[in-house]
């Protein structure tokens, strides 16, 4: 999985799931990091919001062929700005119910 942030990251780590994240936040994303993921299974968690969604978007191309499986989160709109997967998480929810959109 990817996430936006580190305090995502070691809430994911918490639950045992295995993230990343790139460095300072959303829009920060090496060349090198995508040729890391190649042929793996990829789940891209960015935030509920306008940053989120346009790194998001930019992560999902370059990882468009090089990925095994790629799926991203598509949070619900009733949900507020910002709302990530540690809230999702911290909420009750669980991993598996994450509103995941296959690529």
């Amino acid at each position: 999985m990817i996430a936006e942030g580190e305090p995502d990251l070691w809430r994911l780590d918490t639950a045992g799931i295995r993230a990343v994240t790139g460095t300072a936040g959303a829009g920060v994303w090496r060349d090198e990091w995508t040729t890391a993921l190649k042929g793996k299974d990829v789940i891209i968690a960015y935030d509920n919001d306008d940053p989120g969604r346009e790194a998001q978007e930019k992560l999902v191309k370059a990882l468009r062929g090089i990925a095994r499986r790629l799926r991203y989160v598509e949070w619900p709109e009733n949900l507020p700005k910002g709302y990530d997967v540690t809230n999702w998480l911290q909420s009750s929810r669980t991993f598996a119910d994450l509103p995941l959109q296959e690529v």
